[in-house]
């Protein structure tokens, strides 16, 4: 298991322009031509690739530097991203889709890896397609097989996600936007609390917090489209207040929600991948 972080990263300024974001099943996809962010922590895989060719820097653990123009990045890992006019397209693949505990095994326990793919392949003009905002072209599992193909990783073994932590991630699933407590949820399960945050470590990949926080996060940003006030918002998508929910945009994204509706001109679409 890849070790997670809830640790909160500090606010930096950070530059977007003309972004996109699309809410898919177990998937969520940032598009920008032009980011500077960081120190973020996210506690999802993170592919991130520049397709016009041009290498983006990414900084892990304010220590690791690395230019490329393709990379994973494991959860839990803090990094600092600048893409200039990069056409960066950005994936995060959360815990429950299909290939989430493929990817970590791939890894081997790497904060990062860079990755390989060719500009003219199939794989390569799909990710153009899921870049194209008017497209709205899903994330789909075999894109991204393609690209663990490409990458040479196609060797790890496809790890399917386990029965157990499917019907975890329901359960939580299920009580959105609710701020169900751990005890509520493993008086639920038939579980001790401590069984229970054991349990969903082991099974998920990552704490039962943060896993619930990350959701929180998806449904704020879905939210986000209705344009009413940000404590509104905050409210429906179960977060203790609007001070919260900036906080958590800070940690996962690098910049406010106000900024996200506003600044960055994010349009949102939901995908199936």
């Amino acid at each position: 298991m890849i070790p997670t972080s809830d640790q909160t990263a500090p606010r930096t300024t950070a530059e977007c322009t003309h972004s996109y974001a699309r809410l898919g099943a177990r998937t969520v996809t940032i598009a920008t031509p032009h980011l500077v962010s960081g120190p973020i922590c996210r506690p999802t895989m993170n592919l991130l690739f520049s397709l016009n060719g041009r290498p983006f820097s990414l900084h892990i653990n304010s220590q690791q530097v690395l230019q490329t123009t393709a990379a994973l990045v494991m959860p839990g890992q803090l990094r600092a991203v600048t893409a200039r006019d990069c056409a960066l397209l950005s994936i995060s693949v959360e815990p429950g889709h299909a290939l989430f505990q493929t990817l970590q095994q791939a890894t081997q326990g790497q904060s990062m890896q860079a990755l390989k793919l060719q500009p003219r392949s199939e794989a390569f003009e799909q990710l153009g397609r899921c870049y194209n905002d008017t497209a709205q072209t899903p994330v789909t599992n075999a894109l991204l097989i393609d690209i663990l193909a490409q990458s040479g990783l196609a060797t790890a073994q496809r790890v399917p996600t386990r029965p157990r932590a499917t019907t975890l991630l329901q359960a939580v699933d299920a009580k959105l936007p609710e701020r169900t407590g751990a005890a509520d949820l493993a008086s639920q399960l038939g579980l001790s609390t401590s069984r229970l945050s054991h349990v969903f470590v082991a099974e998920v990949g990552m704490p039962l917090r943060s896993y619930a926080l990350w959701q929180r996060y998806r449904l704020a940003l879905k939210n986000l489209e209705s344009g009413t006030g940000l404590s509104h918002i905050a409210s429906e998508s179960g977060f203790a207040d609007a001070a919260h929910m900036t906080n958590t945009f800070m940690k996962y994204l690098g910049f406010p929600p106000s900024e996200v509706a506003k600044r960055c001109r994010i349009s949102f679409r939901t995908a199936a991948s």
